[in-house]
């Protein structure tokens, strides 16, 4: 039996209901702290790699961050946020799925093999700053220490904890076929099978449901060898040019254990092929593009035979061997005593070439100029000791510490804009651009525009292709955008820099606010657009009457604010046809704008309302009179002010008759009130005494010391 509490089961179910509420009211204020976590990480893993640590810029962002985080931690001990490919979870819900810079960043802390990122309560400003530091390095770099975790465990990183991918956690299984066990699989190297498949798929056209032991090198070397046995020397040279594509291909494996297993099987292969597939093989690995360390751990795992191949045939100089690989080829001839040291393979050939190109690099005068005192002290040490001692390490290591990236991106545009402007090379000229172009992004993003004005500001004294290219990349509509979103993202404490940019750059910017001011839901940012717009000319004028038939009134509403700013007559043959809009923000914003600019249907208008019949529009058109000291405006005022009702005085208006006769012109006021005060009013006696009294304390109240009387310049402003 159930314990009756006394209550139905309708408030039951009533009760769970409300705990139901409470609980998702609570994880959606959780989850938008979370947010605003991410959002700020982002934001300070971009600054970081702009500015210097004590920067004021990253200061202000951190302590953004550690007031989230204190907020978040004081109800939860830890925050745990999922990384996929493309955003973050939490609570197994993707984070501000429309957010692109978030998906950039979620991507480059992926590409670091991180699954899972947990911050503990004490965590601190130091551990997130090396932390974003490592995020912000190449992966290969991370990868090549062991990983974020091992990085984080060195640096005694303890509030910050990773959870990292595995190879097995991207193992793809077919329905039916049964899970491996532990550990299998794990230590195959995919890219290797793809390529042994490879081989058999060009025997025998099947390259599936082959044993594994047929995939391991030496077996693949025996089947390439019977298959090439018989066929012509072109066919041969082809295979061997794709193997070595392969070989090549390699570099690009951004995971080093990856890397290095495919390499040892590569090499198993060629070392069990044929002598003359392996002369074959070697020649066309020889014209890669190997890079020097990927090259000497390809060799290194060569048989003697091969080595010494090698050398006769680049001695003979039958086939072109880079000089970096001979030299690998010549350093493990030596170190396995393969040769005499006075063989002829092993001799420098070139050596006073190399020994004028040396004292080319380091003639004297640019050393001095663009090496440090104290760099150049430790690089002659080490030049004149054959052995570095350990107190002498130390002290190197001291001085590396102070070779710091942070400032690089300050000074690169600056250099960038210089070699543009002084006859670059044309092979070099993209990959200026898109440097150029990557420090633009880096600033946008970091809200630095007095930074982005002073390089255009240097590309437009320069001249000739930096200028050319910097108007390229500004003048995208997609930097463009980035630039206008720092007012939401940044804040009123942006707009004066922002505003100074969207100046110097000028038309470019005109379409691009002008869309925003059809979206723009801030009156702030609303208000900043048009006055940046405002001082850009007739071009502004031109493009906003173009928009006028837009049937959106809010829109409608802010270009006409927009041309009243600019003042331009000549758009009101454009503006007129809104006089009679069916909505009445418009038609108001119209009328508004046409008295601005003097127009005579705007006034007209104006006085139709002033004899309207319907108080509110009387109400509207004395308030926009007040502005506007025109003398047929003036007069429409003084008629309405000596009109009389039978069963309505209509007090309230006629005091606001007076107020705006007296704030246009006080002393052409005078004699009208005086004729008004004169009079008698049949209808509404008692009324009209009091008014009466009540407009000498108005003129007192205007003609007192304590107020000041509008200047003339004041009076004919709009």
């Amino acid at each position: 039996m159930g314990i009756d509490d006394g209550r139905s089961s309708a408030d039951i179910v009533k009760a769970l209901a409300g705990k139901d509420s409470m609980q998702n009211e609570e994880q959606v204020i959780r989850l938008a702290l979370v947010r605003n976590i991410l959002n700020v990480l982002c934001l300070l893993c971009n600054h970081l790699k702009i500015y210097p640590q004590g920067n004021q810029v990253v200061r202000v962002t951190l302590s953004r961050l550690m007031l989230q985080l204190e907020k978040y931690f004081a109800g939860k001990d830890h925050l745990d946020l999922v990384v996929a490919r493309h955003g973050f979870l939490c609570d197994d819900l993707l984070m501000d799925r429309s957010n692109a810079q978030l998906q950039n960043f979620a991507s480059v802390i992926f590409m670091h093999g991180i699954a899972v990122i947990k911050l503990h309560r004490g965590v601190s400003e130091f551990e997130i700053i090396t932390f974003l530091r490592l995020i912000g390095s190449k992966p290969a770099e991370s990868w090549d220490e062991g990983g974020v975790r091992s990085c984080l465990e060195v640096r005694r990183i303890d509030n910050i904890e990773v959870v990292e991918l595995s190879e097995k956690d991207f193992l793809l299984r077919d329905e039916g076929t049964t899970a491996p066990a532990s550990g299998e699989g794990e230590d195959s190297s995919d890219l290797w099978d793809r390529f042994a498949l490879g081989v058999f798929q060009r025997q025998d056209e099947d390259g599936t449901g082959r044993d594994p032991a047929e995939l391991e090198p030496e077996a693949l070397a025996r089947a390439t060898s019977a298959f090439l046995a018989g066929q012509e020397s072109e066919v041969q040279q082809r295979f061997m040019r794709e193997a070595s594509t392969f070989l090549a291909s390699l570099q690009q494996e951004k995971i080093r254990s990856y890397r290095i297993k495919a390499l040892e099987k590569m090499t198993s292969y060629v070392n069990n092929l044929p002598p003359h597939l392996k002369r074959l093989f070697l020649q066309n690995v020889f014209n890669c593009n190997l890079k020097a360390d990927f090259a000497e751990d390809f060799l290194s795992t060569l048989s003697d035979d091969l080595i010494m191949d090698a050398l006769a045939t680049a001695a003979k100089g039958k086939n072109y061997v880079p000089p970096v690989v001979l030299n690998l080829l010549g350093k493990l001839a030596r170190s396995r005593e393969l040769l005499p040291a006075d063989s002829p393979l092993l001799s420098e050939k070139k050596e006073g070439e190399l020994e004028l190109k040396t004292r080319e690099l380091f003639r004297s005068d640019e050393f001095e100029e663009f090496v440090p005192e104290k760099y150049r002290h430790a690089l002659f040490q080490i030049l004149r000791s054959e052995e570095i001692d350990g107190g002498f390490n130390e002290k190197l290591s001291r001085l590396k510490a102070t070779l710091e990236e942070e400032q690089i991106e300050e000074h690169a545009g600056a250099i960038i804009v210089h070699i543009l402007s002084h006859d670059a090379d044309e092979l070099h000229l993209a990959g200026l651009f898109n440097h150029l172009q990557k420090i633009l992004e880096l600033y946008a993003e970091a809200g630095d525009y007095l930074a982005i004005d002073d390089i255009r500001t240097r590309c437009v004294e320069q001249g000739g292709p930096s200028r050319q290219s910097l108007q390229q990349i500004i003048e995208a509509n997609s930097y463009l955008e980035r630039i206008l979103d720092g007012a939401s993202r940044f804040g009123k404490e942006k707009y004066e820099s922002l505003g100074n940019l969207i100046t110097s750059v000028g038309t470019a910017f005109v379409d691009p606010i002008l869309d925003r001011l059809a979206e723009e839901k801030n009156r702030s940012i609303r208000y900043f657009f048009i006055q940046c717009l405002k001082g850009m000319g007739p071009v502004v004028a031109d493009r906003a009457v173009q928009r006028l038939r837009d049937p959106r009134w809010y829109y409608l509403r802010n270009l006409l604010a927009l041309l009243r700013e600019v003042g331009d007559p000549a758009t009101m043959g454009l503006i007129r046809p809104l006089f009679r809009h069916s909505h009445p923000k418009v038609r108001h914003e119209a009328l508004k704008t046409g008295l601005a600019l003097k127009d005579a249907q705007a006034q007209n208008l104006l006085l139709e309302q002033l004899a309207s019949r319907e108080s509110s529009d009387i109400v509207t058109a004395i308030a926009l009179a007040r502005n506007y000291p025109e003398p047929r405006i003036f007069a429409g005022l003084a008629a309405l002010l000596q009109k009389n009702e039978i069963f309505d005085y209509r007090l309230e208006l006629k005091r606001g008759v007076v107020a705006a006769l007296i704030e246009i012109d006080r002393r052409q006021a005078l004699p009208v009130l005086q004729r008004f005060v004169a009079g008698y009013n049949l209808f509404h006696p008692i009324l009209h005494a009091g008014f009466c009294r009540d407009i000498g304390s108005m003129l007192e109240e205007f003609v007192s010391p304590r107020s000041t009387p509008p200047t003339p310049h004041a009076e004919g402003k709009p």
